[in-house]
């Protein structure tokens, strides 16, 4: 590189360094860095899980928790220090394990659940059968129906009631104003209550307990977070909680459809089967073209043989000389092989014969000494005259 070049090189790299420091300058005092909170919305998990934030919010206690969508974990034994929150009871239990779960809450347990059959006073029930056993009726709040004309924020302020816990405490929770529980009995020990109606009912059942609540938005992750609704959470589990007891969220606890259990535990039955019917209906599709008839390989039978050559005979009016024919040979043969045979009659060789070679008396006559009128009689005749011949 000549020395005019380089001089050149060493200008241009200098304007460039100036020019780089000085929009350096110029950026830091023009932007500022700051971390920004986007919401990105529920993960899947806890799209699934409506008590997910729960169950975060009870470990902070150290408290042995944890939630499900298994209704075979209503089913199973539970230990009588231990507690379920149940979003929806689902169907009805058999009377068996009806008498379990009762069993269970005498020994101790505490039943956490949200009434969702509304009570029928036709029927006199509501179909829940632990609503139904304590009294615990859930009506529809027509008083409050006058409120569905006002917007969304009134109706979020409407909601929101103050309630009294046995302790004095006070608490602000937003229980459905539309939804009213009523204690039948008159046997709940603990009830909370406001001018829209009674929302929590707990009943002392033996050494355990039972809560119905009108509805779970207060335990929910879009709730829980709201008014006093996490501490009224943790003042129920509180009611029957020791160091060593497990706390059950049971999320969702309805029986799935046959053919979603079926793909949870025979997927691959599933996809065998359909792959069948998707082949079965692949063989049975219309074919281009004709079908290619198969060879005839069989061979006839004797039996097939002398029909044919009946028939023949028949059509070509020869069929009582070839029978006289075959008649004469077979009974000359019979003759030569039994000579008892000369000097008897034709219903007494029909004996003899039908004795000696086991054969009916009646086809024996047929085949030797009967007058044919007939193709079928004719064939029949020449089938059995043939039997002769193979017996004799």
């Amino acid at each position: 590189m000549s020395r005019g070049h380089r001089l050149i090189a060493i200008i241009l790299f200098g304007l460039a360094l100036v020019l780089v420091t000085k929009a350096g300058f110029w950026i830091a005092e023009n932007y500022e860095y700051k971390e920004v909170e986007k919401q990105t919305g529920y993960s899947q998990k806890a799209t699934i899980n409506t008590f997910l934030a729960a169950e975060y919010f009870l470990k902070k206690f150290d408290i042995d928790v944890e939630s499900s969508d298994e209704r075979a974990l209503l089913l199973q034994p539970h230990s009588s220090n231990e507690t379920i929150v149940l979003n929806d009871y689902g169907l009805n239990l058999s009377q068996s394990r009806y008498e379990q779960l009762k069993q269970w809450l005498v020994s101790g347990g505490h039943l956490i659940m949200t009434a969702y059959d509304y009570y029928d006073e036709d029927k006199q029930k509501s179909g829940n059968k632990l609503l139904d056993e304590y009294g615990i009726r859930l009506y529809y709040n027509y008083e409050n129906k006058d409120d569905e004309e006002t917007n969304d924020d009134e109706k979020l302020e409407l909601n929101i009631s103050q309630y009294v816990l046995p302790n004095g405490e006070e608490v602000s929770i937003e229980f459905d104003r539309y939804k009213d529980l009523f204690d039948a009995y008159d046997e709940a020990d603990f009830y909370l209550a406001s001018d829209t109606g009674t929302h929590l009912l707990q009943y002392r059942i033996g050494e355990g307990l039972l809560t119905v609540t009108t509805d779970n938005d207060f335990l929910n992750n879009l709730g829980i977070a709201e008014n006093d609704h996490a501490y009224l959470l943790w003042w129920l589990i509180q009611a029957n909680h020791t160091k060593d007891s497990k706390i059950w969220l049971l999320y969702n606890v309805e029986v799935d459809s046959l053919l979603v259990l079926l793909w949870k535990h025979a997927g691959e039955a599933c996809i065998a089967f359909v792959l069948l019917v998707f082949v079965a209906m692949w063989s049975l599709r219309k074919r281009i073209g004709p079908l290619a008839q198969e060879p005839d390989n069989g061979q006839r039978d004797i039996g097939e043989h002398l029909k044919a050559m009946g028939r023949f005979a028949w059509r070509e009016d020869r069929a009582q000389h070839a029978l006289s024919q075959s008649r004469q040979l077979c009974d000359k043969s019979l003759q030569s092989r039994y000579p008892a045979l000369k000097d008897m009659s034709v219903s007494q060789r029909c004996q003899y014969l039908a004795k000696i070679l086991d054969v009916p008396e009646a086809d024996i006559e047929q085949a030797l000494y009967r007058e044919i009128k007939s193709t079928n009689e004719f064939i029949s005749t020449t089938f059995y005259l043939q039997q002769l011949r193979v017996l004799q």
